[in-house]
Protein backbone atom coordinates (compact mmCIF):
# COMPACT_ATOMS: atom_id res chain seq x y z
CA UNK A 1 0.00 0.00 0.00
CA UNK A 2 1.68 3.16 -0.63
CA UNK A 3 2.06 5.95 1.60
CA UNK A 4 0.19 9.26 2.00
CA UNK A 5 2.03 12.46 1.62
CA UNK A 6 -0.29 15.49 2.63
CA UNK A 7 0.99 18.67 0.53
CA UNK A 8 0.37 22.09 1.48
CA UNK A 9 -0.03 24.80 -0.79
CA UNK A 10 -1.01 22.18 -3.51
CA UNK A 11 -2.43 24.48 -6.14
CA UNK A 12 0.83 27.00 -5.47
CA UNK A 13 4.08 27.09 -7.51
CA UNK A 14 6.14 25.20 -4.62
CA UNK A 15 3.04 22.93 -3.61
CA UNK A 16 2.31 22.15 -6.85
CA UNK A 17 5.48 20.62 -8.00
CA UNK A 18 5.76 18.52 -5.60
CA UNK A 19 1.98 17.09 -6.32
CA UNK A 20 3.11 16.48 -10.00
CA UNK A 21 6.27 14.78 -9.27
CA UNK A 22 5.08 12.21 -6.43
CA UNK A 23 2.09 11.59 -8.67
CA UNK A 24 4.48 9.65 -10.84
CA UNK A 25 5.67 7.93 -8.14
CA UNK A 26 3.33 4.85 -7.41
CA UNK A 27 4.77 4.55 -3.85
CA UNK A 28 3.40 7.53 -2.97
CA UNK A 29 -1.09 8.76 -2.43
CA UNK A 30 -0.62 12.10 -3.00
CA UNK A 31 -3.15 14.23 -1.07
CA UNK A 32 -3.11 17.90 -1.99
CA UNK A 33 -4.63 20.12 0.38
CA UNK A 34 -6.00 23.55 -0.24
CA UNK A 35 -8.62 26.07 0.70
CA UNK A 36 -10.70 25.70 -2.17
CA UNK A 37 -11.04 22.04 -3.26
CA UNK A 38 -13.16 23.37 -6.37
CA UNK A 39 -11.25 25.78 -7.96
CA UNK A 40 -10.04 24.85 -11.43
CA UNK A 41 -6.15 23.72 -10.27
CA UNK A 42 -7.61 21.88 -7.18
CA UNK A 43 -9.95 19.97 -9.85
CA UNK A 44 -6.96 19.84 -12.38
CA UNK A 45 -5.05 17.75 -9.25
CA UNK A 46 -7.70 15.84 -8.68
CA UNK A 47 -7.88 14.67 -12.60
CA UNK A 48 -4.33 13.90 -12.87
CA UNK A 49 -4.88 11.15 -9.72
CA UNK A 50 -4.51 13.30 -6.89
CA UNK A 51 -6.91 13.41 -3.82
CA UNK A 52 -8.17 16.64 -2.55
CA UNK A 53 -8.58 17.57 0.93
CA UNK A 54 -9.39 20.66 2.44
CA UNK A 55 -7.12 22.83 4.65
CA UNK A 56 -6.43 25.98 5.94
CA UNK A 57 -3.50 26.96 7.93
CA UNK A 58 -5.69 29.99 9.68
CA UNK A 59 -7.56 27.81 11.29
CA UNK A 60 -5.66 24.78 13.02
CA UNK A 61 -8.87 22.97 14.09
CA UNK A 62 -9.00 21.63 10.33
CA UNK A 63 -5.23 20.46 10.33
CA UNK A 64 -5.55 17.10 11.94
CA UNK A 65 -8.21 15.81 9.76
CA UNK A 66 -5.99 16.82 6.48
CA UNK A 67 -2.69 14.76 7.70
CA UNK A 68 -4.33 11.90 9.44
CA UNK A 69 -3.05 9.14 7.97
CA UNK A 70 -0.46 10.75 6.63
CA UNK A 71 3.74 9.12 6.15
CA UNK A 72 5.00 12.50 5.32
CA UNK A 73 3.46 16.23 5.02
CA UNK A 74 4.89 18.87 2.75
CA UNK A 75 4.53 22.30 4.27
CA UNK A 76 4.58 26.06 2.61
CA UNK A 77 3.28 29.36 3.65
CA UNK A 78 2.33 32.47 1.78
CA UNK A 79 3.48 35.33 3.31
CA UNK A 80 2.88 37.34 -0.22
CA UNK A 81 -1.11 36.70 -0.38
CA UNK A 82 -1.24 39.05 3.01
CA UNK A 83 1.30 41.78 2.56
CA UNK A 84 -1.40 44.13 0.63
CA UNK A 85 -3.78 44.20 3.13
CA UNK A 86 -1.98 44.14 6.34
CA UNK A 87 1.39 44.76 5.73
CA UNK A 88 4.80 43.30 6.12
CA UNK A 89 4.92 42.85 9.81
CA UNK A 90 1.50 41.70 10.69
CA UNK A 91 1.90 39.49 7.17
CA UNK A 92 5.13 38.11 9.01
CA UNK A 93 3.45 37.43 11.80
CA UNK A 94 0.57 35.39 10.14
CA UNK A 95 2.76 33.48 8.27
CA UNK A 96 4.49 32.83 11.75
CA UNK A 97 1.54 32.01 13.29
CA UNK A 98 0.18 29.39 10.85
CA UNK A 99 3.19 27.45 10.62
CA UNK A 100 3.26 27.06 14.55
CA UNK A 101 -0.65 25.99 14.31
CA UNK A 102 0.83 23.66 11.98
CA UNK A 103 3.60 22.40 13.88
CA UNK A 104 1.27 21.66 16.59
CA UNK A 105 -0.99 19.08 14.74
CA UNK A 106 2.19 17.74 13.52
CA UNK A 107 3.75 16.77 16.45
CA UNK A 108 0.40 14.88 17.55
CA UNK A 109 0.66 12.66 14.77
CA UNK A 110 1.22 8.76 15.48
CA UNK A 111 1.72 8.35 11.42
CA UNK A 112 4.23 11.42 10.77
CA UNK A 113 7.74 9.99 9.13
CA UNK A 114 8.75 12.94 7.24
CA UNK A 115 8.05 16.60 7.52
CA UNK A 116 9.49 18.72 4.45
CA UNK A 117 9.20 22.98 5.49
CA UNK A 118 9.77 25.01 3.08
CA UNK A 119 11.86 28.31 5.21
CA UNK A 120 14.08 30.44 4.21
CA UNK A 121 17.04 31.93 6.43
CA UNK A 122 16.22 34.47 9.06
CA UNK A 123 17.74 37.94 7.73
CA UNK A 124 17.80 39.14 11.42
CA UNK A 125 19.98 36.26 12.78
CA UNK A 126 21.99 36.14 10.20
CA UNK A 127 23.26 38.99 8.55
CA UNK A 128 25.24 42.39 9.07
CA UNK A 129 23.80 44.80 11.09
CA UNK A 130 20.44 43.11 11.77
CA UNK A 131 18.73 43.79 8.60
CA UNK A 132 15.42 42.86 9.02
CA UNK A 133 13.45 40.86 6.15
CA UNK A 134 9.68 39.97 7.54
CA UNK A 135 8.92 37.57 4.92
CA UNK A 136 12.63 35.74 6.04
CA UNK A 137 12.56 36.08 9.74
CA UNK A 138 8.76 34.73 9.70
CA UNK A 139 9.42 31.63 8.73
CA UNK A 140 12.79 31.51 10.40
CA UNK A 141 10.67 31.81 13.29
CA UNK A 142 8.67 28.78 12.69
CA UNK A 143 12.41 27.27 12.71
CA UNK A 144 13.79 28.52 16.31
CA UNK A 145 10.06 27.53 17.52
CA UNK A 146 10.41 23.36 16.10
CA UNK A 147 14.17 23.66 16.82
CA UNK A 148 12.60 24.67 20.95
CA UNK A 149 9.59 23.27 21.46
CA UNK A 150 9.23 19.94 19.22
CA UNK A 151 12.32 18.29 19.90
CA UNK A 152 10.40 14.49 18.33
CA UNK A 153 9.10 16.31 15.59
CA UNK A 154 12.59 18.02 14.60
CA UNK A 155 14.15 14.72 14.46
CA UNK A 156 11.71 14.25 11.23
CA UNK A 157 12.18 17.05 9.78
CA UNK A 158 14.23 18.30 6.46
CA UNK A 159 14.20 22.18 5.99
CA UNK A 160 13.92 23.14 2.53
CA UNK A 161 15.09 26.39 0.98
CA UNK A 162 14.20 27.77 -2.25
CA UNK A 163 16.31 30.09 -4.47
CA UNK A 164 14.74 32.57 -6.66
CA UNK A 165 12.26 31.25 -9.14
CA UNK A 166 13.18 31.69 -12.74
CA UNK A 167 9.18 31.98 -13.39
CA UNK A 168 9.28 35.63 -11.47
CA UNK A 169 10.49 36.92 -14.73
CA UNK A 170 6.64 36.25 -16.45
CA UNK A 171 4.68 35.57 -12.95
CA UNK A 172 4.53 39.19 -10.97
CA UNK A 173 4.48 42.59 -12.09
CA UNK A 174 7.30 43.74 -9.79
CA UNK A 175 9.92 41.30 -11.51
CA UNK A 176 8.28 41.03 -15.43
CA UNK A 177 10.47 43.20 -17.73
CA UNK A 178 8.46 46.25 -18.86
CA UNK A 179 7.88 47.69 -22.32
CA UNK A 180 9.04 51.21 -22.69
CA UNK A 181 8.12 52.20 -26.10
CA UNK A 182 6.44 50.73 -29.31
CA UNK A 183 10.08 50.29 -30.59
CA UNK A 184 10.11 47.09 -28.58
CA UNK A 185 12.44 48.53 -25.54
CA UNK A 186 12.41 47.06 -22.36
CA UNK A 187 12.98 48.12 -18.78
CA UNK A 188 13.41 45.87 -15.49
CA UNK A 189 13.49 48.39 -12.64
CA UNK A 190 14.90 47.20 -9.31
CA UNK A 191 15.29 48.89 -6.16
CA UNK A 192 19.01 46.79 -5.76
CA UNK A 193 22.67 47.29 -7.38
CA UNK A 194 23.45 45.77 -10.83
CA UNK A 195 25.93 43.86 -9.20
CA UNK A 196 23.47 42.35 -6.41
CA UNK A 197 23.89 38.54 -6.34
CA UNK A 198 20.62 36.36 -6.32
CA UNK A 199 21.07 32.28 -5.89
CA UNK A 200 19.15 31.13 -8.61
CA UNK A 201 16.74 27.65 -8.38
CA UNK A 202 15.28 27.44 -11.98
CA UNK A 203 12.36 26.28 -12.91
CA UNK A 204 10.28 26.37 -9.09
CA UNK A 205 7.81 23.33 -9.67
CA UNK A 206 10.06 21.09 -11.35
CA UNK A 207 13.21 21.54 -9.13
CA UNK A 208 11.35 21.74 -6.02
CA UNK A 209 9.67 18.30 -7.22
CA UNK A 210 12.70 16.99 -7.67
CA UNK A 211 14.63 17.95 -4.54
CA UNK A 212 11.67 16.97 -2.17
CA UNK A 213 10.42 13.41 -4.00
CA UNK A 214 14.97 13.35 -3.66
CA UNK A 215 14.62 14.04 -0.08
CA UNK A 216 11.93 11.32 0.84
CA UNK A 217 13.99 8.82 -0.88
CA UNK A 218 16.95 9.28 0.90
CA UNK A 219 16.02 10.04 4.95
CA UNK A 220 19.56 8.42 5.70
CA UNK A 221 21.01 11.70 4.03
CA UNK A 222 17.78 14.38 4.44
CA UNK A 223 17.56 13.45 8.43
CA UNK A 224 17.81 14.03 11.24
CA UNK A 225 17.17 18.01 10.54
CA UNK A 226 19.52 18.88 7.29
CA UNK A 227 18.51 21.45 4.98
CA UNK A 228 18.48 21.10 1.72
CA UNK A 229 18.47 24.06 -0.70
CA UNK A 230 16.61 23.87 -4.31
CA UNK A 231 18.74 26.26 -6.11
CA UNK A 232 21.08 25.38 -9.58
CA UNK A 233 24.04 26.25 -7.51
CA UNK A 234 25.13 30.05 -8.84
CA UNK A 235 23.86 33.24 -8.26
CA UNK A 236 23.76 35.96 -10.88
CA UNK A 237 22.88 39.60 -11.38
CA UNK A 238 20.31 40.71 -12.16
CA UNK A 239 21.74 42.00 -15.77
CA UNK A 240 23.17 38.68 -16.14
CA UNK A 241 19.69 37.15 -15.73
CA UNK A 242 18.50 39.19 -18.81
CA UNK A 243 21.10 38.38 -20.95
CA UNK A 244 19.34 35.29 -20.83
CA UNK A 245 16.13 36.46 -21.05
CA UNK A 246 17.47 38.57 -23.60
CA UNK A 247 18.64 35.25 -25.31
CA UNK A 248 15.07 34.02 -25.13
CA UNK A 249 12.88 36.36 -25.96
CA UNK A 250 14.89 38.58 -28.90
CA UNK A 251 14.09 41.36 -27.25
CA UNK A 252 16.10 44.56 -26.01
CA UNK A 253 16.23 45.45 -22.22
CA UNK A 254 17.86 47.64 -19.96
CA UNK A 255 17.97 47.32 -16.27
CA UNK A 256 18.00 50.23 -14.23
CA UNK A 257 18.31 50.60 -10.57
CA UNK A 258 15.97 52.85 -8.35
CA UNK A 259 15.86 53.38 -4.83
CA UNK A 260 13.87 51.47 -1.98
CA UNK A 261 11.47 54.49 -1.86
CA UNK A 262 11.07 54.87 -5.19
CA UNK A 263 9.93 50.94 -5.58
CA UNK A 264 7.53 51.64 -2.79
CA UNK A 265 5.89 54.04 -3.83
CA UNK A 266 5.04 51.93 -7.02
CA UNK A 267 4.23 48.51 -5.32
CA UNK A 268 3.52 49.26 -1.91
CA UNK A 269 4.25 46.89 0.89
CA UNK A 270 5.67 44.03 -1.31
CA UNK A 271 8.09 46.59 -2.73
CA UNK A 272 9.38 47.52 -0.01
CA UNK A 273 9.66 44.03 1.46
CA UNK A 274 11.37 43.18 -2.00
CA UNK A 275 14.23 45.98 -0.65
CA UNK A 276 14.40 44.66 2.34
CA UNK A 277 15.62 41.34 0.76
CA UNK A 278 18.06 43.13 -1.63
CA UNK A 279 20.20 44.62 1.53
CA UNK A 280 20.12 41.30 2.65
CA UNK A 281 21.23 40.12 -0.31
CA UNK A 282 24.04 42.69 -0.69
CA UNK A 283 25.33 42.00 2.46
CA UNK A 284 25.49 37.89 2.19
CA UNK A 285 25.83 37.33 -1.30
CA UNK A 286 26.10 34.06 -2.52
CA UNK A 287 26.50 32.89 1.19
CA UNK A 288 22.60 33.71 2.03
CA UNK A 289 21.25 30.04 1.79
CA UNK A 290 24.13 28.80 3.33
CA UNK A 291 23.59 26.52 6.44
CA UNK A 292 25.81 24.19 8.79
CA UNK A 293 23.77 21.29 8.12
CA UNK A 294 23.07 21.12 4.42
CA UNK A 295 22.59 18.21 2.65
CA UNK A 296 23.92 18.20 -0.99
CA UNK A 297 21.83 17.71 -4.49
CA UNK A 298 25.13 14.94 -5.13
CA UNK A 299 24.02 13.62 -1.58
CA UNK A 300 20.24 13.35 -2.48
CA UNK A 301 21.21 11.49 -6.38
CA UNK A 302 19.95 14.69 -8.00
CA UNK A 303 22.15 14.98 -11.05
CA UNK A 304 19.72 17.31 -13.65
CA UNK A 305 17.73 20.45 -12.73
CA UNK A 306 15.68 22.44 -15.12
CA UNK A 307 17.97 25.81 -16.09
CA UNK A 308 17.01 29.11 -16.39
CA UNK A 309 17.04 29.34 -20.43
CA UNK A 310 14.62 25.96 -20.44
CA UNK A 311 12.39 27.78 -18.06
CA UNK A 312 12.08 31.14 -19.98
CA UNK A 313 11.51 29.23 -23.39
CA UNK A 314 8.24 27.10 -21.55
CA UNK A 315 7.15 30.81 -20.83
CA UNK A 316 7.68 32.24 -24.13
CA UNK A 317 4.46 34.83 -24.99
CA UNK A 318 4.47 36.13 -21.41
CA UNK A 319 5.77 39.11 -22.56
CA UNK A 320 4.46 40.23 -25.67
Amino acid sequence: MANIIAVFGATGAQGGGVVTELLKDKGWSVRALTRNVNSPRARALRSQGAEVAFADLEDPSTLPKAIEGSHAVFGVTDYWQYVANHGNVEAGNIETRQGIGLLGALARSPTLQHFIWSTLPGAIATSPNDIQVPHMDSKNRVDKYLEQHYPDLLAKTTFLRVAWYAENLAWHDFFKPQKYNPGGQYIFVQPCAPTTVIPMAGHVRKNTGTFVKAVLSHPEKSLPAKTAVVSLGFALSYPQLLEIWKKVTGKKVTFLSCTKEAFASLYGDAGLELALQYEFMEKMGEKMMDHPDIVEPSDLGITQLVGIEETLKELEGSWD
